[in-house]
């Protein structure tokens, strides 16, 4: 039972150490260096699995990213129609129609439609991409 205890209460120390950011040699590794390694361990096993298809990860990344600014900028001309049919904004102007009202409709229905077209098409084509890279990495390494 003395060995566990003083095993126990060393490791408390360099426990108390580290909280208190006194480094002392042959303790364990920072959070920070932890982290460094993690993630250059995942970065390698990404880069060995995925050889021969990174194109597709990278189209799958690039999708991503169109479905996340898609995202975001839908929420734009939902707001401007709300305030613009409450009376706080102004009319816009859309080419071949007389009405200023049914003009800013149409133009921002149509907008709303064009982004979560845009934000499905990039969500569909992120999946599609990966899928096939993953169908492409597990025939090449299994």
């Amino acid at each position: 039972m003395a060995t566990l205890g003083t095993h126990a209460g060393r490791r408390a120390g360099i426990v108390k150490r580290r909280m208190a950011g006194g480094v002392t040699p042959g303790s364990l590794a920072s959070p920070k260096e932890d982290a460094g390694s993690d993630d250059h361990r995942l970065t390698r096993f990404l880069f060995r699995f995925s050889e021969g298809h990174r194109h597709l990860f990278v189209l799958t990344l690039l999708m991503l990213a169109v479905e996340a600014v898609a995202s975001v900028f839908k929420a734009y001309p939902i707001g401007y129609l709300v305030d613009y049919l409450r009376g706080n904004r102004p009319d816009l102007w859309f080419p071949g129609i007389v009405s200023p009202r049914i003009s800013t409709t149409a133009l921002l229905t149509a907008a709303i439609i064009g982004l979560a077209a845009l934000d499905s098409l990039g969500d569909s084509l992120a999946e599609i991409f990966v899928a096939r890279g993953a169908e492409g990495s597990a025939t090449t390494c299994g």
